[in-house]
């Protein structure tokens, strides 16, 4: 059994635990990035927290779901996120409710973190939406 530290639970939840979650790891630019996403069933959607380290400090961040099931062949975007913003120190916290998604869609897919600068998006981080059973 997976542990789950710092989740919060709401009473709009339909479950006590996440549905799916998966460990972020950057990428070899980026080594001491680590993260945790962690998404609920809803009625309407999906509620999902993530927690991330390591970022580089300051930073405005793209944060999509791909469907790609490899970080070297994301594939299309499924779901695009609200950017992250990284504190001075490197980390980021995430908590929103996204009503066009379903976690039986995102099961498997890439979860990936691209770094912004201008118009340009580059790839830091990347890790996978597994079921918790």
């Amino acid at each position: 059994m997976e542990f789950i530290g710092n989740v919060t639970k709401y009473g709009f939840m339909q479950q006590d635990r996440p549905v799916l979650s998966a460990l972020v790891k950057g990428n070899e630019d980026h080594p001491e990035l680590t993260g945790r996403v962690y998404m609920y069933f809803l009625p309407t959607g999906v509620y999902l927290q993530g927690d991330f380290d390591h970022l580089p400090p300051s930073s405005q961040l793209a944060f999509h779901v791909h469907e790609g099931r490899l970080c070297n062949n994301l594939g299309e975007v499924m779901l695009t996120l609200p950017d992250l913003m990284s504190e001075e120190d490197g980390s980021a916290t995430l908590q929103l409710c996204v009503g066009r998604a379903d976690c039986t869609q995102l099961a498997g897919r890439a979860v990936v973190l691209h770094l912004k600068s201008g118009d340009t998006e580059t790839q830091i981080a990347c890790g996978f939406l597994n079921r918790i059973l």
